[in-house]
């Protein structure tokens, strides 16, 4: 396990997505090609991200419920691309589709009680896609609720749906992490699975 002790989410973004990227693929950025696919509200992730060369604006995909915030990432990034919607209606609409070609997938799931069956479900969907990164983000701790990360672990590896993605080839990074939210008392785990 990992903990951020200073909140920084590019810190905790770099120590996890990028990092751990550059060294199981043995890589410095993305291919060419190859997309990044995450959920968005503002543009620092992309703008983080583009900074260090670790991607282009064409190779991000920004997926948001709000239309406003997609018309103003689009006008202030518009070779970047952006989808309104649900994460995973997007992506499932997505898969088989020509140019769908996904290296990360970065996920933020809300839901502590539903994070397990929304990973899996993410696992499943890319089942087809090689040369790829799922990163799982969880909240942990909110408002009186917790979720221990070594129980997080435990209930992703022990459920039926993981034994099924490990025989079509996912792995799982060994280490969780853990890092500060955007709101007070608030931690997110990440969990990340690969598919090479």
């Amino acid at each position: 396990m990992k903990t951020y002790a200073t909140g920084n989410k590019a810190a905790s973004r770099d120590e996890t997505v990028v990092s751990i990227y550059r060294k199981a693929f043995d890589v410095e950025a993305l291919p060419a090609g190859k997309q990044f696919w995450t959920l968005c509200a503002r543009d620092d992730e992309l703008l983080h991200l583009t900074s260090d060369g670790f991607l282009t604006e064409h190779q991000y995909h920004g997926i948001d419920f709000s239309q406003e915030n997609i018309d103003a990432n689009r006008a202030g990034h518009p070779d970047a691309n952006w989808h309104c919607g649900d994460f995973y209606t997007v992506l499932s609409n997505q898969v088989g589709a020509p140019g769908f070609n996904p290296a990360i997938v970065n996920f933020d799931s809300t839901w502590m009680d539903r994070a397990i069956t929304e990973t899996i479900r993410l696992l499943a969907l890319l089942e087809s896609q090689e040369n790829l990164m799922l990163v799982s983000n969880i909240v942990g701790k909110t408002r009186g609720y917790s979720l221990d990360p070594d129980e997080m672990d435990l209930r992703l590896t022990d459920s039926r749906g993981w034994e099924r993605a490990q025989a079509l080839g996912w792995d799982k990074h060994p280490e969780w992490y853990v890092y500060k939210g955007g709101a007070a008392n608030t931690t997110m785990q990440t969990h990340i699975f690969y598919r090479r």
